[in-house]
């Protein structure tokens, strides 16, 4: 008799595998060189001195949980969200939402054929310039017609930057100089002094990436960038940066006729398909949302009010729409923090009362 084969099924499993991230050329020749030149897996016996050096501060693992990004753009909400010294312990500022419900004044207006009306902020100045439109044409600036004013310096109009380091709330300046505090005690002194040295001359490597990229769409390769912090810089933006096209300022002075201060705006360019105002900012800490951005977005609005008012810059018309975009010494990557017309009418208040402190 045959003999009968019994053939037993067994129910597949279902996988769950996680995504894997896309990995580009750059941060693939980064970790290559990394891999000829020391040992990728540091070892269990780093002191606090050697991590410091090659990573920044220790972090909780915590600071790299992420929630829902928020699309700015379509009113979404989110569950989660240049070196500022003491990036990690500012004070948060308040959320939008109750930023709105205290600043009436602030809240846009619009008119019968739905177009948006400039509106009075706390020193009688608007965002918005009357004069201009509301759209900017990019395809009327050729590339060689770039903005890239130089700035000439005048000691009797404030920067954006020391109009916000000086009005900072004592909170604020206390959890600042404990971060130092902290430094000091981990590098001493002179270190100390090296790093903040340190840290300026990579913001302006990471400048000097960008707007060679923003202008030829190339980055460095990483065996040309000696600094192993701006190596990481360069794997965080390698990816992010291609969403930016078709710059029209890059690296420019502005001032504010009216409001009688000044800044450097980074870039004015398309991010994806808005044109945004664009600060670049480096961090040691992942920021999911614009509240751990803490000043950042008032210096985007303070730009932007200042652009809309120069006569240098009328063929931009009025920009509405900034972004904040967050490079980490980590190699992370870069996180683009857009704010819609509404947002930065709010954050114009609020730097309109910072300002307004500082002329007091």
């Amino acid at each position: 008799m045959m003999a009968l084969r019994v053939i037993r099924t067994v129910p597949r499993r279902n996988l769950y595998l996680p995504p894997v991230r896309m990995v580009s050329w750059e941060e693939k020749q980064y970790w290559l060189q990394m891999s000829k030149t020391q040992d990728v897996y540091p070892k269990q016996t780093q002191n606090k001195t050697d991590h410091f050096s090659e990573f920044g501060p220790l972090l909780s693992p915590a600071v790299f949980k992420t929630g829902h990004v928020k699309d700015n753009f379509t009113g979404r909400d989110s569950d989660g969200g240049g070196q500022t010294w003491g990036d990690n312990s500012e004070i948060a500022a308040p959320p939008l939402d109750q930023i709105a419900a205290e600043s009436p004044s602030s809240r846009l207006s619009n008119s019968a054929a739905g177009e948006l009306l400039p509106t009075t902020s706390y020193l009688g100045v608007s965002l918005l310039n009357p004069s201009r439109p509301n759209t900017t044409d990019v395809d009327m600036i050729h590339p060689a017609d770039i903005f890239k004013i130089g700035h000439i310096r005048n000691p009797s109009i404030p920067s954006v930057s020391k109009v916000l380091a000086a009005t900072k709330s004592e909170e604020s300046k206390a959890a600042l100089a404990r971060w130092e505090k902290e430094k000091i005690a981990v590098l001493g002194l002179e270190g100390f002094k090296q790093l903040k040295a340190d840290t300026f001359a990579r913001g302006h490597t990471l400048h000097d990436i960008l707007e060679t990229y923003m202008q030829t769409k190339q980055l460095p390769k990483a065996s040309d960038v000696p600094d192993s912090v701006s190596k990481r810089h360069l794997v965080s933006i390698s990816q992010t940066v291609r969403q930016f096209d078709r710059p029209l300022l890059l690296e420019s002075a502005v001032i504010h006729p009216e409001c009688n201060y000044h800044g450097i705006v980074d870039c004015v360019a398309m991010v994806g398909d808005t044109l945004a105002l664009v600060d670049w900012k480096t961090s040691e800490k992942v920021k999911n949302n614009s509240a751990a951005l803490f000043d950042n977005p008032l210096q985007v609005a303070a730009y932007m009010g200042a652009i809309n008012r120069d006569e240098r810059y009328n063929r931009l018309g009025n920009l509405t729409k900034g972004a904040v975009v967050v490079v980490y010494n980590s190699g992370y990557p870069a996180m683009v923090h857009m704010f819609n017309t509404q947002q930065m009418e709010m954050y114009w208040e609020q730097w309109c009362h910072r300002l307004q402190m500082f002329q007091d």
